[in-house]
């Protein structure tokens, strides 16, 4: 039995609340493919280019109000993106909180955060990390400063094969949401299933990715049933982890 309050009976509380379940259900099927479409245009327009670098030859200035990552030896490089600086101040545990907040004053905040990493990244940091900018954004942000043992899979096909399989299922991708670092797709089956009277469900499968380290590729099952006027979400069935061998010390981008 679904959670009820209030003055009316059961069956009368639950007979209303599988009505508006049903429709909000029979609406998210009614969307179709249109907003996962609008995704997947998103992510074919900004293709990641990779440049695996030591760390020790990057420098780093002020960039408006932001900061830009260079050569060192050759001035003039790309801003790089707020969640891409939070990795970069990770490498050289510089809390994210600190450069965050000399970001906000922009007159003196952006040299003062450059000088740190400069100094820090010339005598701290060894190794190589894998740069991942955005082709098709001005300057070609940096939007993932990451291992070179992070595991590269391209959301552009991973989101294609997603749609085409679960259209083999009959589901119909219904949400689709894309940041500057990360995009999901959510897809339901068209049935709608009443285990108990008036107790409403659905299925369905979600797809969840990065280009730039935020969050692991993440395929999970759910269900959307109505127990009171909330939804609930089955836990993960499978998670893919953005990492394996590392990239040979004789690779160049």
């Amino acid at each position: 039995m679904m959670i009820h309050h209030g003055s009316e009976s059961y069956a009368e509380a639950s007979s209303a609340a599988a009505k508006v379940q049903r429709a909000k259900l029979e609406t998210l099927i009614a969307r179709g493919r249109e907003s996962a479409g609008r995704v997947i245009e998103t992510i074919m327009s900004t293709q990641p280019v990779d440049r695996v670098v030591p760390v020790r030859g990057l420098g780093f200035a002020p960039m408006g109000a932001g900061i830009a990552i260079e050569n060192r030896d050759k001035p003039g490089g790309a801003l790089i993106h707020p969640h891409a600086l939070g990795q970069v101040a990770a490498g050289v545990n510089l809390p994210q909180a600190y450069a965050s907040l000399l970001l906000e004053a922009p007159e003196w905040g952006a040299k003062l955060l450059a000088h740190n990493l400069n100094e820090l990244y010339s005598k701290r940091a060894t190794g190589r990390k894998l740069l991942r900018f955005a082709r098709g954004t001005a300057g070609n942000e940096l939007r993932g400063f990451l291992s070179d043992k992070y595991r590269r899979l391209d959301a552009r096909p991973i989101a294609e094969a997603f749609t085409a399989a679960v259209a083999k299922l009959g589901a119909l991708p219904y949400e689709g949401i894309a940041t500057d670092t990360k995009v999901s797709i959510r897809a339901i089956l068209p049935t709608l299933y009443e285990p108990v009277d008036n107790e409403v469900m659905a299925f369905g499968i979600d797809l969840s990715t990065s280009d730039y380290g935020d969050g692991a590729l993440t395929v999970r099952g759910y269900a959307l049933r109505m127990f009171c006027t909330n939804l609930a979400t089955l836990d993960d069935v499978l998670r893919q982890v953005h990492l394996g061998r590392r990239l040979s010390d004789d690779l160049a981008f």
